[in-house]
């Protein structure tokens, strides 16, 4: 029995096709190569157009290189400090809201039902839980899905958790405590009085000595477990 031979050209052109229509379409829906960056530690980060993105530890941010000329945007998970360089329009989007601007320098810190932002110089505009708010220079805005916004004023030209330390005067310990929390990333396990008031400096990269900074004062003794990142108020 003989089989007729018939060409198979017009397969490996219809594979061609194919392949170019699957990257033509991974082209559209992913415009430009993305990049995350992960601050395992306090870092800064510069993007294309020059603006510097200061990192708290922990956060993460992700943007398009490809794409940055046409669309200046960044995705932020956490806490970072913008400097942005004048230009065209400047995003910061998060889980709960938006963040823009043109020019200017900010903090933004997202809470898990909040969102905090805090303009140093320019203007900023802050949209999130169906409440829009500009803030001028010196001025923060929280906003919440529980509780109406909240706008205050700051004399400090950048967010404190740049500093080397942080100077705090007549604040609860119990909100110093929480500070503390934050800052290192530990579980400080015990109560105090709400009439204890701290005044005092603390560093941000020595857990021991702002730990004794704190509570020497008071006389309160701790134990601390490093390895368990767990602090410890003894009665």
């Amino acid at each position: 029995k003989t089989i007729p031979f018939r060409p198979r050209w017009w397969m490996a052109a219809a594979a061609v096709v194919l392949l170019l229509a699957v990257i033509g379409t991974i082209q559209f829906l992913v415009p430009g190569a993305s990049e995350t960056i992960y601050a395992a530690e306090r870092m800064a980060h510069t993007l294309p157009d020059g603006s510097v993105i200061d990192l708290r530890k922990g956060s993460t941010i992700e943007y398009s290189a490809d794409s940055w000329a046409e669309s200046r945007t960044v995705f932020l998970e956490g806490n970072a400090y913008f400097e942005v360089e004048k230009g065209s329009r400047f995003d910061v989007v998060l889980e709960e809201g938006q963040v823009s601007v043109l020019g200017t320098t900010f903090d933004v810190k997202e809470y898990e039902d909040s969102l905090a932002v805090t303009c140093f110089s320019g203007k900023v505009r802050v949209e999130a839980f169906e409440v829009v708010d500009t803030l001028s220079a010196k001025e923060s805005a929280t906003l919440s899905r529980a509780a109406a916004p909240r706008q205050t004023t700051t004399s400090l030209d950048q967010p404190q958790w740049l500093s080397p330390r942080i100077a705090l005067n007549k604040v609860p310990l119990s909100s110093v405590i929480a500070q503390v929390r934050e800052l290192y990333g530990i579980d400080i396990i015990g109560e105090v009085g709400t009439e204890l008031i701290y005044t005092g400096v603390f560093p941000v990269n020595d857990l021991e000595t702002a730990l004794s900074q704190i509570f020497d004062p008071f006389r309160i003794s701790y134990e601390l477990d490093p390895s368990n990142h767990v602090v410890t108020l003894l009665p």
